[in-house]
Order: structure tokens, then sequence, then C-alpha cells
């Protein structure tokens, strides 16, 4: 949300795909650039999202939100197996 760039330059950088609104990964994970309004009725869906930096407000993850704001993984990928590992064990899950 930062960027002024058209969309034709995230091509030219080597993006695959660019999205403008939220997407939906196996029918489960909601990934979008800010955080959205989730409760824990929304089980099992769950909100992945950057956009909150070191923003106290926001926890690392919840049961049902998980942040990937550079500033919260030392600025370093994080695989999405890592991800759903981390909520699984959240969420009791076997």
């Amino acid at each position: 949300n930062h960027d002024g760039y058209n969309i034709k330059r995230y091509y030219e950088a080597g993006f695959d795909k660019v999205y403008d609104k939220p997407i939906l990964l196996e029918n489960q994970y909601i990934l979008s650039h800010e955080p959205m309004l989730t409760t824990n009725d929304m089980i099992p869906y769950v909100n992945i999202y950057g956009h909150v930096h070191n923003n106290s407000e926001y926890e690392d993850f919840t049961r049902n939100t998980y942040c990937v704001s550079c500033e919260r993984t030392d600025y370093k990928p994080i695989s999405f197996k890592t991800i759903k590992a981390n909520l699984k064990k959240l969420n009791n899950i076997k």
C-alpha cells in the first residue's frame, strides 16, 4: 500500500502474479496485505497478513491470524509449512 507503482512494474521485477484483493488459499487461509477483521467464530479460517510492522496492537499469531511483517520474521522468509505447523500447535490440532 506504500508503493505507487504501476502493476506492470511488479511483473517486470519478477512477480508471477499481482493481486489487489485478498486471496483464499487451500479454502482456509486468507492472504491479505493488511489484517482483516477476524473473530474466533471464523475458525478454521486464518488471515495471514503483513502491513503492521512492529505495531504492538497485533500479536505475532493467534488462533486465526498470522502476521508475517518482515520485522516479525527478522527480515527472513517464513515458509507456509512453518505457519501451518505453528497454527496447529496453537489450536491443538494433530
